[in-house]
């Protein structure tokens, strides 16, 4: 999912990035809601989405990390994107 998002490969996500590509990116939320992981397609609530970020976030610094973001969810690891979700990446 963090590849989604990355669009300048920057290795970092601000939270208003996640935020809005939730919100209107439509690859990102085709994804998040044909990904089979409850916990991914919660995102699609914003209450749930701010919770979310506010604990990826784990040094504060207002933007998610890869190493944070795989800390947490295994998923978000570029390399964790199952097989039947590359239509949606590439």
């Amino acid at each position: 999912m963090f590849e989604l998002i990355d669009k300048d490969d920057s290795g970092s996500l601000a939270i208003d990035e996640i935020t809005t590509a939730v919100k209107s990116d439509k690859v990102v939320k085709d994804f998040l809601k044909t990904c089979g992981d409850e916990t991914l397609m919660f995102l699609l609530q914003p209450k749930r989405l701010d919770h979310a970020l506010r604990e990826l976030d784990t040094d504060g610094s207002g933007e998610v990390d890869i190493d944070e973001c795989t800390a947490r969810r295994p998923t978000c690891h570029p390399n964790a994107t199952p097989a039947r979700w590359t239509h949606l990446t590439g």
